[in-house]
């Protein structure tokens, strides 16, 4: 089986590809990739018979993929304003960047929404048992209790925190603006609160103003994306 995991950045998408590296690792084994592209997966000759590509902006044969509903793909979602919020508190990007990565982002979701499974930040925040659930149940049509907690456990805020507050290049990938593990593709900083902070709590209301202006036509009067 091969995965697509395309969330939305700071919106628990590496949460979700962690749910589904680890229900595919215990079927057969599982390769991953972070590319936009589904080659790399497509060409492996031997090893696991599983695989998982995560993106953020998905080629042209992946999207004709899920047109088809060819590949399942797990997709999270977040309040634009606040996903940019932290983007920019963790990697330091300015305001107009953050604003165009995300608009490219909502132009491709926007398109493609109907083709996969989408959960919102807010569930896996408060919830994640649940998403862990949902999400084995979109993959394989069941879950199991036991196979739950032990993804839970495993990827909880606490423990992703203790995790990433003790990482070092050495055991990760260097991308420039910060390092990632080269298995669960936590990064540095990535919990870098345990309480999740909105938009209101990291942002002028110039900025977020800024925001809901540019980003308008994907977003009800609050701010909230709508799909």
């Amino acid at each position: 089986m091969i995965v697509i995991v395309a969330g939305m950045q700071r919106s628990g998408s590496t949460f979700s590809y962690n749910v589904v590296r680890e229900l595919l690792d215990a079927r057969g084994g599982v390769s991953t990739s972070s590319s936009n592209s589904i080659n790399d997966v497509l060409s492996e000759s031997d090893g696991p018979i599983n695989a998982i590509v995560k993106s953020h902006s998905p080629d042209e044969l992946i999207n004709a993929l899920l047109n088809k509903r060819g590949v399942p793909c797990v997709c999270t979602v977040r309040k634009p304003e606040d996903a940019i919020a932290s983007w920019m508190n963790v990697f330091g990007f300015s305001l107009a960047e953050s604003v165009a990565t995300y608009e490219q982002w909502l132009s491709w979701h926007q398109k493609m929404h109907k083709n996969m499974l989408n959960i919102k930040y807010e569930d896996i925040d408060r919830y994640p048992w649940l998403v862990i659930r949902k999400i084995s149940k979109y993959l394989f049509g069941k879950w199991g209790a036991f196979e739950i907690q032990k993804i839970w456990l495993n990827n909880k805020k606490k423990a992703v925190f203790k995790k990433t507050s003790n990482m070092n290049v050495g055991d990760s990938v260097d991308i420039g603006f910060s390092f990632y593990n080269k298995v669960n593709f936590y990064h540095r900083r990535h919990v870098s609160s345990l309480k999740s902070k909105d938009a209101s709590e990291l942002l002028s209301q110039d900025q977020i103003s800024f925001i809901r202006s540019n980003l308008n036509r994907y977003l009800d009067k609050n701010g909230t994306y709508q799909w």
